[in-house]
């Protein structure tokens, strides 16, 4: 990993994730953590530009629908307590589930392999 990943890297631990970290708690009223496996991010090479957007973004935004009202934000509450990133090379591996309070996602940014938000939002709501 070269230099330019290192610092698209470092740009999202300590800027992009916190912010999204603290949205999460502002729309849903509960600490809802990440857990990014960041070796396998590595092979997204300079696409991990799109991390902010594609994923954590689209994530946000699924959550903040599901808590629209008082019955969703009390689901997301209940329901949700970690979310779990991957990233693979194949699109054909991407995979959202919600299972235990742990959202999984396997991504492949390489190939846009990403779920948008309303997919995102359909699987979790369905699964709380």
């Amino acid at each position: 990993m070269g230099l330019k990943e290192r610092r698209i890297i470092y740009r999202i631990q300590t800027e992009q994730l916190p912010y999204r970290v603290e949205r999460l708690k502002e729309i849903s009223g509960v600490d809802i953590h990440y857990d990014i496996d960041w070796e396998s991010m590595e092979a997204a090479g300079e696409e991990l530009e799109n991390f902010d957007y594609y994923v954590l973004n689209h994530i946000t935004q699924a959550i903040d629908w599901l808590c629209s009202d008082p019955v969703g934000k009390q689901a997301v509450q209940q329901g949700i307590q970690k979310i779990v990133i991957t990233h693979v090379d194949d699109p054909n591996q991407k995979e959202i589930t919600l299972k235990n309070g742990v959202v999984t996602y396997t991504v492949a940014l390489v190939t846009g392999g990403y779920f948008e938000t309303g997919a995102i939002h359909n699987t979790l709501e369905a699964a709380l």
